[in-house]
């Protein structure tokens, strides 16, 4: 059997796109939101805000989505073998979520209930702010894994769920596991907001983290330098520390890289750290030194950022010119 590059386990979306003037609109649902936020709402709201986003605002894409989903779409369109595991609906927004993870192995999601919808809302500022439905994602337990396909893995990936199950999931999982696959871990907004007790188990055991510098605060309660370095003690062997505009930075227990951001034209960030992990764990998959897989996943998260939601991921010719820039830039 031909070894997996990369399993992913985290929420699946349909995520929608919207670009709204001003989020006090939304004050006519009594949706109360802080720019850059994200919350989850009760079903029962998503027809209401879909009618209130399609009257004040404008669609601007809509694709398939999750933290986890697009890192392993990203993956198979560089032209890995990737694969998913997760839930998603009986019902047409299932159908899209599936259509849109072309080149993924989809053959161990499993379909039941309500999918998950996530909406983004771009505001003039250049601010995202999110508003989520779960659904069924909640509902992952032990029994939705067939943990056989992790014995011909190179690397686990894990991203966050809202509900507690699904964390209770991965870590059954975690412990299950031997010393392979290595385990790749971002742990999201979600899981920084419940703080590193909750997330422990699956820390101790990762080989590199990805959070940003707010959410590596909220983990640890200390400023994101000195948590990086605690994230070590506590067993990380690498720490991937993203900033956004600012680019990111690595820190493990021998130095710390930098990696500036791209000079790009933004049109959407959505997905863009998602991109991040998926170029620098191509690096790691192929064996490149670290420098590399920064400059990897800085350029994936550059094609990400230039479009709208999937339409401009990475592919296979991210690595070819890369490596090419690289050795024209050692003569």
């Amino acid at each position: 059997m031909t070894k997996w590059a990369v399993i992913g386990i985290g929420a699946l979306n349909w995520d929608l796109i919207y670009e709204l003037p001003d989020l006090e609109l939304l004050n006519e649902l009594g949706i109360s939101i802080a720019l850059g936020e994200e919350i989850h709402l009760t079903p029962n709201m998503l027809d209401p805000l879909l009618g209130l986003l399609n009257r004040f605002g404008e669609k601007k894409a809509e694709s398939g989505g999750g933290q986890a989903a697009n890192t392993i779409y990203a993956l198979a369109r560089m032209g890995f073998k990737t694969g998913l595991i997760g839930k998603v609906g009986n019902d047409e927004w299932g159908d899209c979520i599936l259509q849109s993870l072309k080149g993924v192995d989809i053959s161990k999601v499993v379909r039941e209930g309500r999918s998950g919808v996530c909406i983004s809302i771009l505001t003039p500022d250049g601010e995202r702010t999110m508003t989520a439905f779960p659904n069924v994602n909640d509902t992952l337990g032990f029994k939705d894994l067939d943990i056989r396909v992790f014995d011909n893995c190179h690397f686990l990936y894990l991203t966050s769920f809202a509900g507690p199950s699904p964390l209770q999931t991965q870590i059954a999982l975690v412990n299950r596991l031997g010393n392979l696959p290595l385990i790749s871990f971002d742990p999201g907004n979600l899981y920084a907001g419940i703080g590193l007790d909750a997330i422990l188990p699956i820390v101790r055991r990762t080989y590199c983290l990805f959070a940003t510098d707010s959410e590596m605060e909220r983990i640890t309660g200390l400023p994101y330098e000195k948590a990086a370095s605690y994230l070590l003690d506590l067993g990380v062997q690498m720490v991937i520390c993203k900033q956004g505009p600012k680019g990111a930075f690595l820190l493990d227990r021998s130095k710390r890289l930098d990696f500036p951001p791209a000079d790009v034209d933004v049109k959407d960030v959505t997905g863009a750290g998602d991109c991040f992990a998926a170029g620098f764990l191509a690096g790691l998959i192929n064996g490149f030194d670290l420098k590399t897989c920064g400059r990897l996943g800085t350029q994936a998260a550059a094609s990400c950022i230039g479009g709208y939601g999937r339409e401009s991921y990475p592919d296979a010719n991210l690595i070819k010119d890369v490596i090419e820039s690289e050795s024209f830039s050692s003569f």
